[in-house]
């Protein structure tokens, strides 16, 4: 990610002291007695800087809730009204050491997902606790959504590594994973981390700090996405008692130059798709100046989705949250003694 800090001029309000100390110890007194004001002065104005960025921590278990709801409309395709999917997801992410020294694994593991389609006045439903009881095109979209996971590596002092093993499930139990299948799941592998750091600056930040956040994600299936946001550090707040950091984001997300990126081609099994320019993203987050993480993050998006030429409008809504963060069983049982 890279981050263009834009950030408003501090006035520096120390000055010279000279023109009082014209002679005198009242006068020396007088100009020390205005030094001391200044400096105290200084100390209040002076902004206190925050670093957002996620701090994993070794032996614990984060539990997160994503909501999702994608509304399109279906007059481009030839039909009526509107179709809108509600996707309600459960990740866990298992921090435990890693197999070097300073290093540390995220697994990361999506392990329940329930999900609503209507259709006009048809409406389909899908529980991945159960698939048998599911609308069976519900179930053959989502089915491999569920109990897909994988590792990520990180030191200690929480810089990315790399993509540990990724497990992807086959779509019947007595296949094996394609290898079209296992690529996408590294895609969505690293748009999940990455996803992480979005609109979260580099550098220390102080209520009031903007910057410019710039990043190229590729999406399955879509390829290659620019995505750039104007972020604004607004303010800190009181949330669940505990003081967060408050970033609101607005920007716009679309498809590389067809000069930097090659655009999706159609297959047998697989439509083209991609986002046209005009497509804008907006939203907000809340990290937990205590625990180092976001615990709640908002997305807006307004997009226009080509499909094979038709363009499409499509709105989105997304919204995650820590939902629990506790000692992992595992690794609370390792330390036991025996």
């Amino acid at each position: 990610m890279l981050h263009s800090l834009n950030f408003e001029e501090r006035p520096c309000l120390t000055r010279g002291l000279g023109h009082w100390l014209r002679g005198g110890g009242r006068c020396a007194l007088v100009g020390w007695m205005l030094l001391v004001a200044v400096a105290g002065a200084q100390s209040v104005v002076d902004p206190v800087t925050q670093t957002l960025k996620w701090h994993w921590q070794v032996g614990k278990t984060y539990v997160f809730r994503t909501d999702t709801e994608t509304t399109m409309s279906l007059v481009p395709l030839g039909g009526e009204g509107e179709q809108t999917l509600q996707i309600i997801q459960t990740t866990e992410v298992r921090v435990k050491p890693g197999d070097g020294p300073g290093v540390k694994e995220l697994a990361v593991r999506f392990l329940d997902l329930r999900a609503r389609l209507a259709v006009g006045e048809k409406v389909f439903h899908y529980a991945s606790d159960e698939p048998s009881e599911s609308d069976p095109a519900l179930r053959q979209m989502l089915s491999d959504s569920t109990g897909f996971g994988f590792t990520l590596r990180y030191t200690m002092d929480d810089q990315f590594i790399e993509l540990g093993a990724v497990e992807q499930t086959a779509a019947r139990p007595d296949q094996e994973p394609s290898l079209l299948a296992l690529a996408d799941a590294r895609q969505v592998a690293d748009l999940y981390r990455r996803s992480l750091e979005m609109a979260l600056p580099r550098p220390a930040v102080a209520v009031g700090d903007k910057w410019i956040s710039v990043e190229s994600m590729a999406f399955p299936q879509a390829g290659q996405m620019d995505v750039k946001m104007n972020c604004h550090f607004v303010e800190e707040v009181e949330r669940e008692e505990r003081r967060h950091a408050k970033v609101t984001y607005q920007g716009k997300i679309g498809q590389k130059t067809p000069s930097a990126a090659p655009a999706p081609v159609s297959t047998p099994t697989q439509r083209a798709v991609s986002l046209a320019p005009e497509s804008m993203i907006s939203g907000q987050l809340f990290f937990d100046l205590e625990r180092r993480v976001i615990a709640l993050s908002v997305f807006l998006g307004s997009l226009v989705v080509d499909y094979e030429g038709t363009k499409l409008p499509v709105r989105q809504s997304v919204s995650t949250r820590l939902e629990d963060l506790s000692d992992s069983e595992v690794e609370a049982t390792a330390e036991k003694p025996e």
